[in-house]
């Protein structure tokens, strides 16, 4: 069957190996991005790859030939989408470490997607144009509609067959998160969307404590440590009566000089200042994009579909609203961007502004360009909203927009910055780059902490807390100031201003962002909900990390790392879905 086969396709072998080398690249880039393969994993991954892509383009083009399509400008456009895919599975894990799957569908409508017109995003299309188009005008080779269906069917029994038995599945018992991450990436991107979109997900489960919990998921929380949050003595005299949290958009620790050595101190001075005088601790990331890292932070559980689903039973800021604080969320981007401003009403918040509400305030619809407001801007409406809400309660979040990937704000309007003048670096600070943005965040947050002082919002009763919706990995142009790379590069710093003594903040190496909504309701005194994955962060006991991606989770203690497809079928590995598809209200 085999050398039949290779007769049937030995005229396409060229053309199909020339459009399997970009998902060949794929592979390779992907699995350093997500892990540090060995030489066995790495070269039979590759040769697994190569094989089941050039499978999946000849099932492509037998479709295409049993179809009847024969324009070779069409056949290339078929193939400039199949590519256009490929990119995206590209920039997604330069930017965030996961494939492009259904998750990051959703975020395609509704955004501001005017960089797609840049220079860099045409010649990347002109490239992909190139790329589907030459091979096909050179290396095709006309086959009749009855040949193209044999092909098709030992292609696709041949395809379903070495997915299953892959060469690299050998690595398996060599090491299992290797061998995951290859499998993974083994799967063609359009194949991969696909499943995602259809794959059928873990139904969710409501209980109202732990004892109502099935023994198995009582017994795999008790074995990861979670579910007893407590609060802890705390040092403050008095409550709390103003809290500001700064999720600046994409903050990571590699931006400050801090604890990266490559930027320099005057480009990240006020958040070196904040994070060397007041308590601070570096989070892991639990979930990436926007609102998955804030819904994270509400809810303090790692399943967000499951918080969106259920109205985000648990969430702190509903909790804060129950206690008379006036909860609004204030943010540079559009209000109902994904349906966000019914979802974080859902989350607790009684007022959402952003770019809808701006442009039709005559002192602010000027400052509006790229993704939103500036970030400038942004501070001066929350430093006059907390000055008209003074003798409130209240709650405040604040949601940038300026350091939005890939590059940042392209366009600051009249507002005016101070250069750069380390020479070994103000070339990377003085063109679009996301270290700039970093930069001029960086001095517009010294202006809102001022306005703060000055107007004597920041006093014994408010509590100021800045961190980030999630980090950000990819260092487009500015590669060598991420060099030698630091694990700590890809994580989250968090940072609580205060006139009080809020007490020492547990350095261990698992806390994250699930902890974020326990230390603030801990900081409140007000008791941390049973069901919260995460502890105050000034309680010092193990943590269970739990990264959840599209199709799988990542739990790390100080035990061990283990991922787990949400598809498994193993009974101990069961048993960690139920648990992570489970809440207490």
């Amino acid at each position: 069957m085999l050398k039949h086969f290779y007769n049937k396709i030995k005229n396409h072998l060229p053309l199909i190996s020339l459009l399997s080398l970009p998902a060949v690249s794929l592979f390779i880039f992907g699995l350093y991005q997500l892990t540090t393969p060995s030489p066995l994993v790495l070269g039979l991954g590759v040769i697994s790859k190569f094989i089941v892509e050039a499978l999946f383009i000849l099932l492509l083009i037998s479709v295409l030939n049993i179809l009847g399509v024969k324009n070779k400008f069409i056949l290339a456009g078929f193939f400039f989408l199949y590519f256009a895919l490929i990119s995206a599975d590209f920039v997604l894990l330069a930017y965030f470490k996961e494939r492009f799957g259904i998750k990051y569908l959703h975020t395609m409508s509704g955004a501001n997607y005017d960089f797609i017109f840049s220079p860099t995003a045409i010649k990347l299309f002109i490239a992909l144009g190139l790329v589907s188009y030459i091979p096909i005008k050179f290396l095709h080779k006309k086959t009749d509609k009855k040949n193209s269906l044999k092909l098709f069917i030992m292609g696709f029994v041949l395809i379903f067959i070495f997915t299953y038995f892959a060469p690299v599945k050998i690595c398996k018992n060599f090491n299992k998160i290797q061998t995951f991450y290859a499998n993974l990436l083994l799967q063609p991107s359009p194949v991969y969307i696909l499943q995602s979109t259809f794959d059928k997900k873990p139904d969710y489960k409501t209980y109202k404590n732990l004892k109502d919990m099935p023994k198995n998921i009582q017994n795999t929380a008790k074995k990861f440590n979670i579910f007893n949050a407590q609060n802890t003595p705390q040092k403050n005299n008095q409550n709390f009566e103003r809290i500001i949290l700064l999720t600046t958009e994409a903050m990571s620790a590699k931006f400050f000089s801090k604890y990266n050595k490559n930027i320099p101190s005057e480009a990240s001075s006020t958040l070196d200042y904040f994070a060397n005088n007041y308590p601070t601790t570096i989070l892991k990331r639990t979930t990436l994009s926007t609102l998955y890292g804030l819904s994270v932070i509400f809810n303090s559980h790692p399943n967000v579909p499951m918080s969106t689903t259920t109205n985000y039973p648990n969430s702190f800021v509903k909790i804060l609203a129950d206690r008379g604080f006036k909860t609004t969320f204030i943010r540079g981007a559009r209000e109902d961007y994904m349906d966000e401003d019914k979802l974080f009403k859902q989350a607790g918040f009684s007022k959402i502004y952003g770019e809808n509400y701006f442009k039709k305030q005559k002192e602010y619809k000027d400052s509006i360009a790229f993704w939103g407001l500036t970030d400038r801007k942004l501070f001066e409406f929350t430093v006059d909203y907390l000055k008209k809400n003074k003798n409130k309660k209240t709650f405040t979040q604040i949601l940038t927009v300026d350091t939005h990937i890939p590059l940042g704000r392209p366009d600051y309007l009249t507002q005016k910055y101070p250069e750069i003048k380390d020479e070994k670096t103000k070339k990377y600070y003085n063109k679009q780059t996301l270290v700039s943005a970093f930069h001029k965040h960086d001095y517009d947050l010294k202006l809102f902490y001022d306005s703060l002082i000055s107007e004597n919002i920041l006093d014994d009763k408010t509590l100021f807390i800045i961190t980030s919706d999630h980090p950000f990995f990819a260092n487009a142009g500015t590669e060598k100031l991420f060099k030698p790379y630091k694990e700590i590069y890809d994580d989250v710093p968090i940072i609580f201003i205060s006139k009080q003594n809020i007490g020492k903040l547990t350095q261990q190496e698992n806390i994250s962002q699930l902890d974020i909504a326990p230390t603030i309701l801990d900081l409140l005194h007000i008791k941390i909900p049973q069901g919260y994955f995460g502890k105050s962060l000034l309680d010092n006991q193990p943590r269970t990390l739990f990264d959840m991606k599209e199709s799988y989770i990542l739990i790390k203690n100080q035990e061990n790392q283990q991922i787990i497809p949400l598809n498994t079928t193993k009974k101990d590995e069961k048993n960690i879905i139920d648990l992570i598809h489970s809440y207490m209200e």
